[in-house]
């Protein structure tokens, strides 16, 4: 027995440094201790255009006035204009269970809604029209929709009527 466990216990020791490092390095997916835990917020963006990067650096900063330095962590993520790269990004960032996902333009919220099969809180911005993007709003009852889920349009100056 001694002399076969002489011929593993390389192979036996990688393997258990190995699983420490992924259980030591999953902290993210852990669950959070009550009481003054930091909240965890993901922002996913489609692109890094100039409305994009305001909105999101306004939204951090204005979430830390409120809320206070530390209080929140936030994840950006970005994909760069890359759709295949936005849709795995929102799986990944889904699968961290945030406490809140931002998404800004419609790439990135249909991205969000057709990954989020879990209900994580979901906040929208820089859709023009969210009812066109066919994530399953109806116009005529914006009430219908998960309770997950809300956000604000973003109008464009075309179809504003004064």
């Amino acid at each position: 027995m001694f002399a076969a466990l002489r011929k593993l216990w390389l192979g036996i020791a990688i393997i258990a440094v190995a699983s420490a490092l992924l259980v030591l390095t999953d902290a993210s997916r852990r669950p959070r201790a009550a009481g003054g835990a930091t909240r965890r917020l993901t922002l996913l963006c489609f692109s890094s255009i100039q409305p994009v990067e305001e909105a999101a650096a306004s939204f951090q900063k204005r979430l830390a006035e409120l809320l206070g330095d530390g209080a929140v962590t936030v994840r950006k993520l970005n994909a760069e204009g890359d759709v295949a790269t936005l849709r795995q990004m929102a799986v990944d960032a889904l699968s961290a269970r945030p406490d809140l996902l931002v998404s800004y333009t419609t790439p990135a919220l249909q991205a969000v809604v057709a990954a989020n099969r879990d209900g994580v809180p979901h906040v929208f911005g820089l859709v023009v029209d969210p009812w066109i993007a066919g994530i399953g709003l109806d116009r005529a009852n914006p009430s219908a929709k998960p309770a997950w889920f809300t956000g604000i349009a973003t109008p464009d100056r075309k179809s504003t009527r004064l």
